[in-house]
């Protein structure tokens, strides 16, 4: 950025050109963070997408917590049972309206296995699938990324009311960006 009047982020940086194998340039800011879940349903015979759903969410204040964490070099409880990063993906059955400060989801519903990737240098993307055998009669309405431990929601987000049936694999991708 050559004038911090023109930045999108609302703050004046500083870019510094780094050695080239780290591709790209660094800034003296912490951009803001964006959450995107997406829920694909595909037919669980042909793979056919039968309907897709894109939807921004909350990052949680455990999320910010954790974050300072890593940081700091903090590893509570003991480096032996650290998980202080991302292990889970859930749905569940609260519609109610997050807030950042949600501490779980309601009667669970994990969604495995979760497969990581990094679409660009700063974006990571968690993929899972809900199996055609699983969360069957059950109507979700919410789902969240969730820290192995100590646990807690790095992201959630409501939606409107989806019903699972064992005719339906959900797919889904959340990505959480520095934008």
């Amino acid at each position: 950025m050559s004038d911090c009047n023109g930045s999108d982020h609302g703050g004046c940086s500083k870019e510094v050109d780094p050695s080239p194998e780290l591709g790209g340039s660094f800034s003296d800011i912490l951009y803001d963070m964006k959450g995107t879940l997406v829920i694909k349903v595909k037919d669980a015979q042909t793979g056919k997408i039968v309907e897709e759903k894109e939807i921004t969410n909350l990052i949680m204040t455990f999320t910010r917590l954790q974050m300072s964490y890593l940081f700091a070099g903090v590893f509570l409880p003991a480096a032996a049972t650290n998980e202080r990063y991302i292990t889970r993906l859930q749905v569940g059955t609260n519609g109610t309206t997050e807030t950042v400060t949600d501490p779980a989801i309601t009667n669970p519903v994990s969604v495995t296995p979760l497969e990581v990737t990094y679409p660009t240098t700063s974006s990571v993307m968690f993929t899972g699938v809900l199996a055609s055998g699983s969360g069957n009669g059950v109507t979700f309405r919410e789902a969240g990324l969730l820290f192995g431990s100590p646990s807690g929601l790095a992201t959630r987000k409501a939606f409107a009311p989806m019903e699972k049936s064992s005719l339906w694999v959900w797919e889904i991708n959340w990505t959480l960006a520095f934008i």
